[in-house]
């Protein structure tokens, strides 16, 4: 069964997701603000059971995946991404 890959690209119109070949019509800004949006629809793809990943194109052509559902990956330096984005408690 092949992983459902969100891609993360950067574009002239600025970052942008990527998934089975469709671009999403959003533009982001940063690649932090692609990154937290193309992990929550992959979670969403998780919870249905898949296993998605995402990834990240970078301008030589690389992809390097960035999050895979249900596995840390390089957890040390995860943890110190900018990208992941703290849940609050409601007071």
């Amino acid at each position: 069964m092949l992983h459902p890959r969100y891609i993360v690209v950067n574009q002239e119109s600025g970052w942008k997701i990527v998934h089975s070949g469709r671009r999403y019509p959003e533009n982001y800004a940063d690649k932090r603000q692609a990154l937290c949006s193309a992990i929550a629809l992959a979670e969403q793809a998780g919870s249905a059971g898949r296993r998605p990943q995402v990834l990240v194109r970078h301008e030589d052509g690389r992809f390097a995946t960035v999050w895979v559902f249900g596995q840390t990956l390089h957890a040390e330096e995860d943890a110190r991404q900018p990208w992941v984005v703290p849940r609050h408690k409601s007071t």
